[in-house]
This record gives structure tokens, sequence and C-alpha cells, in this order.
């Protein structure tokens, strides 16, 4: 999936007032949830042509207010390295683009060690990110649903194939436990 079609189909994870509101979940909450995958684009953007899928997302679009289970993002990404950009955090550890092959992996926070692969790309992990904030968001409405240990390792498994294979399965197994 590319930066454009993300920043799109993000809008449309949140459920609708009524869905939270027959929960019994408060308007302030309800508010927040919906305004959370409202992602604006920034007067600021700058896109290079070489850059990954991820990068011109978090270039053109500001996300620090998008939350995707324990996925957050940065305003803009930082090259603190020449192998990473850092770009967002996963619960408190380091989500980084992995230059010398494109990766994206998480890394303990301010640590050069290397917790999960995430996905084989920027887009490959888009495409994954989705259908997690998708199954997340459902689980948030059903509670057999969030309970459901087999469905949520099924989703761990499709999520892991998108992204490019089974090596990446530990990270999405994480997510949804």
């Amino acid at each position: 999936m590319n930066y454009t079609e993300f920043a799109e189909k993000i809008k449309g994870i949140p459920s609708s007032y009524e869905a939270y509101k027959a929960r019994g979940l408060d308007d302030v909450f309800i508010r927040k949830q919906i305004q959370e995958y409202q992602i604006m684009r920034k007067k600021d953007a700058v896109i290079m042509d070489n850059d990954d899928e991820i990068i011109k997302l978090i270039n053109v679009f500001d996300l620090t207010g998008l939350s995707i289970g324990m996925v957050n993002f940065l305003y803009q990404p930082l090259v603190a390295q020449e192998e990473v950009v850092f770009f967002g955090k996963f619960e408190t550890d380091d989500l980084v683009l992995y230059n010398p092959n494109g990766e994206i992996r998480c890394y303990e926070e301010q640590s050069e060690h290397l917790m999960y692969k995430c996905a084989k790309n920027g887009s490959m992990f888009l495409d994954a990110l989705f259908e997690a904030g998708c199954f997340l968001e459902k689980c948030g409405l059903d509670d057999d649903l969030y309970n459901n240990e087999q469905i949520a390792q099924e989703m761990a498994e499709y999520c892991s194939e998108l992204a490019g294979g089974k090596q990446y399965k530990d990270f999405y197994s994480v997510m949804f436990s």
C-alpha cells in the first residue's frame, strides 16, 4: 500500500458514533477515538522520490495523534545513523526503517538490540498495520473477539504474510496479545 492509500483508508477504521455509544462509552472518549484517525496533511510536507512509503507517509501527514495498538508515530523521521531512520514507537521501543535492506524493524528503546522484524518494507508494513488497526477496532467493540486468542493468532499470521512472511509474525503476535 502506498502512503496516500494508507492515509485515506485509515480514516475509515473507527466505528460509528452509535456503535461506540451502544457500548456505553462516553462522548469525550468517542470523539477522541474517531478524531484520532482523521490525520491531516502537513503544510511543510517534503517528499523525496526515493523515500520508502512509511517515510513518505510521515513526511506528508501528521500522525502524532494516531495510535494503532501499541504503534505510535513521530512528527518527522529522524536519521540518527546512516543505517536507520526512526519513525515511531512500539510501546516504548523504537520503530525504524533499516536502510541496508529497507526492512521495518523494532529495536529496544535507545539500544541496538533487535526486538522484532516488522515488515519487508514500508509499503508492506502499511498493509499489515491497516489490517491490524481494523482488527483492533473490532476487538474494542466485541468482548468475545477481544478474548479469542485463536483469532488473534490467525490475525497475527495474516498480518505477517502481508508484511512479507512468517519471520514477522512475532511482532504481530505481541501486538494482538
